[in-house]
Parts: structure tokens; C-alpha cells; sequence
């Protein structure tokens, strides 16, 4: 399986926020914490599909806004090219046996590091050709990281 043949696969891409949230106190969350934590994923937040057709995802830039912090990064930060990171993780589910389905859902993978999102919060993620996603914090929700 070749990040090409992810493309060939893949309907539509999506901007994505990934919320995480985690058991551990403070985030003193090392990597065996964090797999036991069940990947300390809390929800994801996806804007409209496109068409993955004539959208070179390692070059388009994203730009994240998040607590009056921008961050800048590009498809690149995701193992060189978002397909590749959905190519690598269905090789190793094939090498159990598994693979993806038609219809799932499967992040590449973070453009920029997490932030603290925190209560009455606003965050925008804007990728160029794919749109951008959004999401804001009530003032009495929980802390978590975006």
C-alpha cells in the first residue's frame, strides 16, 4: 500500500480538529500513558469534504489560531505526506489481518502541536484548498488540549 494508492482510495478529505483529553493529571503523560489512555483522544471536529483530486495535501499550508497563538505548518509535518501516514498505518493493520473500510474515518495525523484549550476558547484550523474548521469552548467545560 502506497500513500498513491491511499489517494486513489480516498473519497474526500477533511479539515480536522482533534480534541484531546486525557486521565493522566497535568498531561504528566508519558508514551505508555497515553496508548493505555486509549490514544487520550477525546472527539474530533470536521468541516466539509473535498475531493482529494488535484490537491497536493504535502504542500498545502494549515494554519492554526488558538488562544491568541498562531502556528504555521505544512502536510509535510505528517510523516512527508498525509497519504503516506494512512498508507503505513493500513500496512500495519494488514500485517494483523485488518485493513480499512469503505466509510471510515481515519486521521493522518497532526500538522502542529497541541494547545491547552481552555474554557471559553476559540480555535480555527485553516488548510487552504480544504477549508477550515472551527470550535469554541463553553465557558464552563472542562480543560482539554486541541
Amino acid at each position: 500500500m502506497s500513500a498513491r494508492d491511499v489517494l486513489d482510495a480516498t473519497a474526500e478529505v477533511l479539515p480536522a480538529l482533534e480534541v484531546l483529553d486525557s486521565r493522566i493529571s497535568n498531561w504528566e503523560i508519558g508514551l505508555v500513558d497515553t496508548v493505555a489512555d486509549n490514544a487520550s483522544c477525546a472527539l474530533a471536529v470536521l468541516g466539509t469534504g473535498v475531493p482529494p483530486g488535484g490537491i497536493d495535501l504535502a504542500a498545502e499550508q494549515m494554519v492554526f489560531e488558538a488562544g491568541g497563538t498562531v502556528q504555521t505548518a505544512y502536510g509535510t509535518a505528517v510523516l512527508g505526506h498525509p497519504a503516506e501516514s494512512v498508507a503505513c498505518l493500513v500496512r500495519i493493520l494488514d500485517s494483523f489481518g485488518e485493513g480499512v473500510r469503505a466509510g471510515d474515518l481515519v486521521l493522518a495525523g497532526a500538522w502542529a502541536a497541541a494547545v491547552d484549550l481552555l474554557p471559553g476558547a476559540a480555535v480555527k484550523a485553516s488548510f487552504g484548498a480544504l477549508g477550515s474548521v472551527s470550535l469554541s469552548m463553553g465557558a464552563g467545560e472542562a480543560r482539554s488540549r486541541v
